[in-house]
């Protein structure tokens, strides 16, 4: 998609759900200039835990969790080498507190409030940002 003045952009999609599938999704941009990740999928599951399917317990760590970890370590490199670019976290309110049947979608979304700031990583300047 391309409009008057703005950096063009271009989608690429993976099924973050898949252990594979942001290694997948680095890859496939790996010769793109990165200017903002945006780190927003995610989805929840309420119920009692003894109820709940172990499968989708794992796809929900791995798209709220593991996903936005493997992108930023993937992606980051080349924004620190250029000096600039902008790292977006997104949470929800479930990790922020307690809610019944919903601490197993709460507790991979409070991550997000817990992560390092950018100084932890070393990335600092006038042209990096890091929002959460």
């Amino acid at each position: 998609m391309t409009w008057p003045g703005l950096t063009p952009t271009a989608p690429a999609g993976a099924d973050l759900a898949d252990p594979q599938g942001a290694d997948r999704l680095a890859s496939a941009v790996a010769d793109r200039d990165i200017g903002v990740l945006v780190n927003n999928a995610g989805f929840g599951y309420a119920g009692r835990l003894d109820k709940q399917d172990t499968e989708r317990l794992r796809a929900l760590v791995q798209v709220n969790c593991a996903a936005p970890l493997v992108l930023t370590s993937r992606l980051l490199p080349k924004m620190r080498e250029r000096g600039r670019g902008a790292i977006i976290i997104t949470g929800s309110i479930a990790g922020q507190q307690p809610m019944p049947r919903l601490g197993y979608h709460g507790i991979p979304r409070a991550r997000t409030r817990h992560r390092p700031a950018p100084n932890a990583h070393g990335w600092r300047g006038p042209d990096c940002a890091w929002l959460r």
